[in-house]
């Protein structure tokens, strides 16, 4: 199924323990930054595969079985996350 960036965080939230729907990625393809919640992202029972709208190469995967989590984030060049109210 083919939904916004918006889904996927779920998956990102249990892996960083937060949410990170306002992390800024820039794609290590073209070079596109945007907001994590506005990537492409293919959510199925086998995972989540999240892809730079801009340029559609894959930005990230996420493989879990809510123990254990497999995270490629090979697509990205960087992720920006804002730190935790209190840190």
């Amino acid at each position: 199924m083919r939904v916004d960036g918006n889904a996927a965080t779920g998956s990102l939230a249990e892996v960083f323990g937060r949410d990170v729907s306002l992390a800024i990625t820039t794609c290590a393809h073209c070079g596109h930054e945007d907001l994590l919640a506005r990537c492409i992202a293919y959510v199925s029972a086998m995972g989540t595969v999240m892809r730079c709208a801009t340029c559609h190469e894959v930005l990230a995967v996420v493989v879990g079985d809510g123990a254990r989590f497999t995270l490629s984030l090979a697509g990205m060049r960087s992720i920006q996350v804002v730190a935790a109210e209190g840190a």
